[in-house]
């Protein structure tokens, strides 16, 4: 290199002087076919950027393109009137294109009309062809259709190592002060490029090995170009999805992305944070429920136990006053036994004091010293009655008992008495 150059440009007027090569009739409305893998709209215009593949599906080609808003909203009317689809990131279209090279800018295409006969893109067809291969096969709708757990706090994340959209979900889902808790594992994998599709089947076989660990799967990935979320376009990964035994959310990219995946999962949302606050609010949803039926719960149990209560002490005002009723007359008997309990034994008594009275005196009557004291008296031989006057003999040593003596004697004469008189 020399020591010194005489002769040089600033970049500005390099820039320039490129601008006059390119910016020349050659490259002056062009019809050009292109895949549009990004779409965006500010101020009113439309930033886009094409995209050229392969039959791998490899970028072979790529340049920003831009619709001044004086032509953008004829052209997206024109355009989706005819298709009947949204002039959107993933469709193929022919734009009539000039090559423009600002200075400050560098390299852009300025799309003048966009010819609506143009078939759609390369991936919205792969696409349609794979949901009706889904359909036909009857799957499509299998994940979409699981009933949710509840509640569903054990969840599988699958994304990519260190990738800025898991950190803003588990700061949504975890760190926000919520009464709520979740259980969360990580399960890493490829979420861009030919190897993306694999990689995440391969992180749902880990996850479906310990199924009854989980109650849901949530796929996320931050934003990015919609070209890099080709690899979202997949049959086989989007026919495990379909299939897979328990609930997927899909949060990929921004909220204008939509993947093949969407159609599929049991849940599409936004973004990964969108996923957080799904799963966040579907448990305060669930917790409130579960509040408002506690609090109806003991309402119920308060008005039952009220209920109660008052059946209670009607019951036992209605047992007392019919206790009271049926008691009344019984103790009315009650007395009246009582008088007579009194006066019963005074004459049982009585009846029993004349009773002994009469015993006694019959007994008095009956005694041998009453029959002594009417006259008669008891002869006795050897301390033994004579009851007849063959026991005795004459010179026998007798006594005779008065009521009021003895008197002994000596048999003298003894004359029995004539039975025939």
């Amino acid at each position: 290199m020399p020591d010194t150059v005489d002769s040089y440009l600033t970049l500005s007027q390099f820039n320039s002087f490129v601008a006059s090569l390119i910016q020349v009739d050659a490259t002056a409305d062009v019809w050009v076919t292109a895949e549009i893998s990004d779409f965006n709209v500010r101020g009113g215009h439309c930033y886009l950027e094409l995209v050229e593949k392969d039959d791998t599906s490899s970028t072979i080609a790529r340049a920003r393109a831009i619709i001044w808003a004086n032509n953008f909203y004829r052209i997206r009317a024109f355009f989706e009137q005819e298709t009947g689809q949204n002039l959107q990131a993933g469709i193929k279209i022919m734009a009539l294109v000039s090559a423009s090279f600002h200075p400050a800018y560098g390299y852009s295409l300025i799309i003048s009309d966009i010819n609506p006969q143009f078939t759609v893109g390369q991936m919205v067809l792969q696409r349609k062809l794979i949901i009706d291969r889904l359909t036909a096969e009857g799957v499509i709708d299998m994940n979409r259709e699981l009933q949710w757990a509840v509640p569903s706090n054990r969840i599988a994340v699958i994304s990519a190592p260190g990738a800025a959209g898991y950190g803003d979900f588990l700061s949504q889902l975890l760190g926000g002060g919520s009464r709520l808790r979740f259980y969360v594992d990580f399960f890493p994998a490829i979420m861009q490029g030919k190897r993306a599709p694999e990689s995440i089947i391969g992180a749902l076989d880990c996850i479906s090995r310990d199924i009854d660990r989980y109650d849901c799967v949530v796929l996320i990935r931050g934003g990015g170009a919609t070209d890099d979320l080709a690899c979202f376009e997949d049959y086989e990964l989007a026919a495990n999805i379909a299939q897979f035994p328990i609930p997927v959310i899909i949060g990929i990219g921004h909220e204008r992305d939509i993947t093949l995946l969407d159609y599929v999962a049991n849940m599409r949302v936004k973004t990964p944070t969108a996923a957080a606050q799904w799963l966040l609010s579907r448990q305060e949803a669930l917790l409130s429920e579960l509040d408002r039926l506690s609090e109806s719960i003991v309402a119920s149990a308060r008005l039952a136990i009220d209920r109660g209560r008052d059946t209670v002490s009607r019951f036992i005002l209605g047992l007392s006053t019919g206790v009271n009723r049926l008691m009344t007359p019984e103790r009315s008997r009650l007395d009246i036994m009582a008088e007579k309990l009194k006066t019963l034994p005074v004459a049982a008594i009585s009846r029993e004091k004349n009773n002994i009275e009469s015993i006694k005196n019959l007994i008095d009557a009956l005694s041998p010293q009453a029959v002594l004291k009417r006259g008669y008296t008891i002869t006795r031989r050897a301390g033994s009655a004579i009851k007849s006057v063959g026991s005795v003999s004459n010179g026998d040593l007798i006594q005779t008992i008065f009521y009021d003596g003895v008197v002994t004697g000596k048999v003298t004469e003894i004359k029995p008495s004539n039975k025939s008189e």
